[in-house]
């Protein structure tokens, strides 16, 4: 009995956590899967899914740049980010053109734009 009430809470659970923040870009969606807490010294995976390279920026609320780089089509590319406690961060592509998303650290798995369904 106690060994079924384990297994069933760690089930109940089960959500992806990880330690990098990592950006999954579809052609249409993007999700995003962030670490508990901030560190200055953060990964940052950029998973493209789709068959287009994807020109990247990240982008801090002041809109300045802090990192440019390229994900070539179906790979993946990690990148040291640093990141503070009060740090707003946004990754952006310029190819193929899609909305700015919001690098939040702490938070559940997120798509952008929002799936409608899951909530």
């Amino acid at each position: 009995m106690v060994f079924l009430l384990l297994l069933l809470s760690c089930t109940l659970n089960a959500e992806e956590k990880v330690d990098s923040l990592i950006i999954r870009f579809y052609s249409k969606k993007v999700v995003v899967l962030s670490p508990r807490q901030v560190n200055q010294h953060l990964s940052l995976i950029i998973e493209n899914k789709t068959m287009s390279k994807l020109i990247c920026q990240i982008h801090d609320d002041k809109e300045s740049i802090r990192d440019s780089f390229t994900v070539t089509a179906n790979s993946t590319l990690s990148r040291p980010l640093s990141m503070r406690e009060n740090d707003k961060l946004s990754f952006i592509t310029l190819s193929p053109a899609f909305q700015a998303v919001p690098l939040i650290v702490g938070s559940r798995p997120y798509e952008v734009p929002p799936n409608i369904e899951e909530e």
